[in-house]
């Protein structure tokens, strides 16, 4: 992999710190797909004057060199989570021509694959899965059960920091995640479970977005304190920090997340 600079970073508009929910899930070898991934909002038809084929109306993906995927002529993999649609599951259905809304951010993509299903009421169920590897995760496991850890305001913590070793040329980041657990007796027993075990981090941050922590070695507790304090405003619960080392934390789809927690994949 190039660590060339391809491009120039711009201020942006501004934006808010700060955690609002802390998620953890048993660790385990789980693959997360980065490809990108385009949702599909309506399936209709078009010909080519012998035989009608698919058309699919999606939200248009750019990759980091903001090209828009797919092109003519890629094969996509189309993909229907929920019966009865998922029988259009396919690895070789190529894009015969395309056209993309800049303005909307809609791309009309005309297949290859004879008309099965149309109508607007497969809403963003069906997704394209295309061929080029993307930098957020657009598909969580459906067998990965995150549970969630909520937070008063401005109470839980999240710091991202690099680690380079110049003698080996290798470099990671070091992530601790800060959290409150209230009432020491209501929470021991989760707290015994928490140093004991290995997991997989999600945060969601006050801008609504969501970033999985650790994808190749699991996080654990550095640190937990716990107590009722001396003043009866003081604690009454536990400080806890997670560390996980880990290659720079990767930012979830949109549509991936909704897809993950309208099956029940967070409790």
């Amino acid at each position: 992999m190039s660590c060339n600079l391809n491009k120039s970073f711009n201020l942006g508009c501004r934006n808010i710190g700060g955690v609002d929910e802390v998620y953890l899930a048993d660790w385990e070898t789980i693959i997360y797909d980065f490809r990108l991934v385009n949702e599909i909002l309506e399936v209709s038809t078009w010909t080519d004057g012998s035989a009608t084929y698919s058309q699919y109306i999606v939200t248009g993906v750019k990759d980091e060199n903001n090209v828009v995927f797919p092109k003519e002529g890629d094969f996509i993999e189309i993909s229907f989570p929920a019966p009865p649609f998922d029988s259009l599951n396919d690895t070789g259905i190529e894009v015969i021509n395309r056209i993309y809304d800049s303005v909307t951010n809609i791309l009309t993509i005309n297949s290859n694959q004879l008309s099965g299903v149309t109508g607007s009421t497969i809403g963003s169920n069906g997704i394209i899965i295309n061929t080029v590897i993307g930098e957020e995760i657009s598909i969580i496991p459906n067998i990965a059960l995150f549970y969630s850890i909520t937070q008063p305001r401005e109470t839980a913590e999240w710091i991202e920091t690099p680690m380079n070793n110049r003698e080996n040329n290798s470099s990671w980041f070091e992530k601790t995640i800060t959290i409150n657990l209230f009432n020491v007796a209501s929470t021991r027993d989760f707290v015994n479970i928490l140093t004991k075990g290995r997991w997989i981090i999600m945060v969601k941050d006050n801008s609504g977005f969501y970033w999985v922590l650790n994808l190749n070695s699991p996080a654990s507790i550095s640190s937990a304190s716990g107590g009722s304090g001396k003043l009866m405003l003081d604690l009454n619960g536990w400080s806890i920090t997670i560390l996980a080392k880990d290659q720079i934390s990767r930012k979830v789809t949109e549509g991936a997340i909704t897809r993950f927690i309208n099956g029940g994949n967070i409790i």
